[in-house]
């Protein structure tokens, strides 16, 4: 017995220094794996880190800095743009008044069918080209824009009927009631009050006409009746116009295409 208890002191003294010394190892050896697998956490955590902001940066909008408005035309731009309307306004008349009256043509049908076909074609081609932007053809919106586009045949036929009986300055003078007709149309279809200085406006071109057309005060009355109606109808459709589908409104060239596509099919027919 005092053998066995003496070797047994001699094994925990001899263990005991090691003890010492490995207990204070255990701290450092789960230092060192709490530290590897911080090291081997860190990536995770960074890649979601960059996850995380790519995402915030895809809910960010595409352009921070504000879309710059087309530079407003300038005065010189707008002066040629009045200029060349006018120019081809007169040249238009003209050219019809020659037609019809020296010439003598027959059909103002068939003059209006030309110019809606060769508009159309023009429109189409130069769409094709890249020149012109026109929206896509759909029923609905054949449907949206036919009362436009039949006020704008009734126009353009009266026009041209006023254009073969009436004598220019007594034209130009009678077509200018369609500006008093728009004015009272837009009050009633869409209260729409003018400013005094538009009535103003208005009155100074019915007087500049009236004096134009004194010298020739010859009377037609077939003429008369075909511009009243011609007038009503330049007013219906600028009305109409402003009641359309807002697309349309918006793309005047497919409005145009559409009016004069739908125009020669009706005259067609």
């Amino acid at each position: 017995m005092g053998k066995s208890n003496t070797t047994a002191g001699l094994i925990i003294l001899l263990l005991l220094p090691w003890t010492a010394v490995a207990l204070p190892c255990r701290p450092n050896l789960s230092n060192n794996i709490m530290h590897s697998r911080k090291n081997h956490s860190s990536p995770l955590s960074s890649n979601a880190k960059m996850m995380t902001s790519d995402e915030s940066e895809k809910l960010l909008p595409l352009h921070t800095e504000v879309d710059k408005l087309p530079a407003p035309p300038t005065q010189a731009k707008k002066v040629g743009t009045a200029l060349f309307y006018a120019v081809s306004s007169l040249g238009v008349i003209f050219a019809n008044k020659i037609v019809l009256s020296t010439y003598a043509f027959p059909s103002v049908q068939t003059l209006a069918f030309f110019q809606f076909t060769s508009t159309t074609v023009a429109l189409k081609i130069a769409s094709m080209l890249g020149y012109v932007n026109l929206l896509p053809i759909s029923w609905s919106g054949i449907k949206a824009i036919l009362p436009l586009s039949t006020c704008y045949l009734l126009n353009i036929l009266t026009g041209l009927s006023a254009t073969q009986n009436l004598s220019l300055p007594m034209m130009v003078l009678l077509r200018r009631a369609s500006i008093l007709m728009t004015m009272l149309l837009e009050k009633v279809m869409l209260n729409s009050q003018p400013s005094k200085t538009v009535q103003m406006s208005v009155g100074l071109m019915l007087a500049g006409a009236l004096v134009a057309a004194l010298g020739d005060l010859s009377f037609n009355m077939m003429g008369y009746i075909v511009i009243f109606f011609n007038d009503l109808f330049t007013a219906l459709n600028g009305v109409i116009m402003k009641r359309t589908a807002e697309e349309y409104r918006k793309s005047k060239m497919t409005v145009l295409f559409l009016n004069s596509f739908l125009s020669a099919i009706g005259v067609a027919i």
